[in-house]
């Protein structure tokens, strides 16, 4: 295989960078006449409000505070920890360094939850939607596991009540018995159950396994 080189490197272009659309703060109505609270602790506390949502959740950098604030980085995150010293915010999820930073709520009422405030103000956070996000996963998944157990053990019923259907194996040809009777028990006692589960459920339970043993590494596999 050739590879051709371009004579010219491609240019990249960069994205441009969105515009600041910001044009007020909402801050706690207490910092006003906070006196523990100085001139640059006041300020940072008015830059970290303008980027709440309506829940007063921030998901800012220590970076773009101290830019907004015209100082270092660590000068930032000295000042926003001072803030949550005061009670004005709380850090309510970690971030990840180089990829997304803390998210935090700004304490407008002592004692309410970032949940609380987010249910009554109707806007979530990043985090709050990929948490959301993964408990409705997780609810699928446990309930298509249920689906599956209860419908593994309505035809392991039926199988032992003399109410299966008898299965037609002719064309199975030269296949390898152990595939045969995976054929088999899938077809005739199991058909409701996802062909990998019961292949590992079979192998669990062991060769030569009575349809209820293999009932059993199922319910095992599925808990």
């Amino acid at each position: 295989m050739n590879l051709s080189i371009p004579a010219k490197r491609p240019r990249i272009k960069q994205k441009a960078q969105a515009l600041d659309q910001r044009s007020i703060t909402v801050c706690p109505i207490r910092a006003a006449s906070d006196r523990r609270l100085t001139g640059m602790e006041l300020r940072a506390l008015l830059i970290l409000c303008s980027y709440t949502n309506k829940a007063g959740v921030a998901w800012v950098s220590l970076e773009r505070i101290g830019k907004d604030l015209s100082v270092s980085r660590p000068r930032a995150g000295h000042l926003v920890k001072r803030l949550g010293e005061l009670g004005y915010m709380r850090v309510i999820h970690k971030g990840f360094k180089g990829y997304c930073a803390d998210s935090r709520q700004v304490i407008f009422k002592p004692g309410m939850s970032a949940d609380d405030a987010a249910a009554i103000a109707g806007e979530l956070a990043p985090y709050q939607l990929d948490q959301q996000q993964r408990e409705a996963d997780q609810m699928r998944a446990d309930h298509d596991k249920q689906q599956a157990r209860q419908q593994a053990k309505r035809i392991a019923a039926n199988k032992r009540k003399g109410n299966a259907q008898a299965v037609a194996v002719s064309g199975l040809g030269d296949m390898p018995s152990d595939l045969v009777d995976l054929q088999l028990v899938t077809q005739q006692v199991f058909a409701g159950v996802d062909a990998d589960i019961l292949a590992l459920a079979i192998e669990a339970a062991g060769p030569g396994a009575t349809d209820s043993q293999i009932e059993a590494a199922i319910d095992s596999l599925l808990r």
